[in-house]
C-alpha cells in the first residue's frame, strides 16, 4: 500500500480555546501527531505522564510524549503508530489524517482546561 497522501503534509499550528496546539509529521514513521502546549497555570504543567498521578487523558493512543521547548514551554501530546494505525512501517490499519489529529487536540484541550489553577 502506498502512503495515502501524495505530498508531506506540512506541520499545522492552531490555538484552541486559548491554547497552542500543533501537528507535525514524524520523520521516519510517516504519521501524524499533536501536541498541546501546557501553560505554567495548569496542574499538567511539568508533570511527566509516567507519575503516578498524572490524570488518565483520553485521547488516540493516551499521552505519549512531554517535554519542553527551547522557550521553556511544556508540551504533551500522543502519536498514530499504534497497532490500528497506518504508517511507513507498518500499512494495515487506518491512516489518521490531520482533520482526525485536530479533532483529538481539541478533546485533549476540554479534558486538560480541567487542570487550571485558579487564582484568586
Amino acid at each position: 500500500m502506498i502512503r495515502p497522501w501524495n505530498e508531506v503534509p506540512e506541520d499545522e499550528k492552531f490555538t484552541y480555546k486559548g491554547y497552542k496546539c500543533e501537528i507535525w509529521e514524524h520523520p521516519t514513521f510517516k504519521i501524524l501527531c499533536g501536541y498541546v502546549m501546557i501553560p505554567k497555570n495548569n496542574k499538567l504543567f511539568g508533570k511527566d505522564y509516567m507519575d503516578n498521578d498524572f490524570p488518565n487523558l483520553d485521547v488516540h493512543g493516551g499521552i505519549t510524549y512531554v517535554d519542553y521547548d527551547q522557550e521553556n514551554n511544556w508540551w504533551i501530546g500522543f502519536d498514530c503508530n499504534h497497532l490500528d494505525d497506518y504508517s511507513a512501517i507498518s500499512p494495515f490499519g487506518t491512516y489518521k489524517d490531520k482533520n482526525f489529529i485536530t479533532n483529538e487536540l481539541k478533546k485533549l484541550v476540554d479534558q486538560v482546561l480541567k487542570y487550571e489553577k485558579i487564582s484568586c
